[in-house]
């Protein structure tokens, strides 16, 4: 991962880890609108699912065929050797969840961000995060971060 988006996504981090209860219903979201930004600018990533109780192989095929799922514990979005989300970027996987009750990462795998979006709008997430309140704020959060990050790129091409 390049310094300027690692730089990008620590930005981000810093205003979505004070939203309360994102990484507690929210955090499929906060992926979804990652991977929006990160497919636009063709920056790959997979999606990192953890849970200890629920078959992640049958939850990855389902939201692949876009078919009715199960939710997970936590999602997180992989690009490169991080693993990211809404408040760490980091190779670790016990980083990641280290403040929340999912302890085991039973799959990484591919998907576009439109099969994230029906994921993340099919299931029902933890009500402890206010889904209606926070979502447009880390909505703008991330696409303001990702403008930075352009004019950022251009600069940096013109030298």
């Amino acid at each position: 991962m390049d310094i300027l988006l690692k730089y990008t996504l620590k930005k981000i981090q810093e205003q979505t880890s004070l939203i309360p209860n994102i990484n507690y219903g929210g955090c499929c979201h906060f992926a979804k609108l990652l991977a929006k930004e990160l497919e636009n600018r063709e920056i790959k990533y997979k999606v990192a699912l953890f849970d200890s109780f629920v078959p992640i192989k049958k939850v990855a095929n389902s939201i692949k065929t876009f078919k009715q799922s199960l939710g997970v514990g936590h999602v997180t979005l992989k690009i490169g050797k991080y693993y990211v989300d809404s408040e760490c970027t980091s190779r670790n996987t016990d980083d990641i969840t280290a403040n929340i009750s999912e302890s085991e990462l039973s799959q990484c795998f591919l998907i576009n961000y439109k099969q994230l979006k029906k994921y993340s709008e099919t299931i029902e997430w933890n009500s402890r995060f206010n889904k209606r309140k926070y979502h447009p704020i880390i909505s703008k959060i991330i696409t303001q971060q990702f403008k930075i990050y352009d004019k950022l790129q251009n600069d940096r091409k013109q030298y």
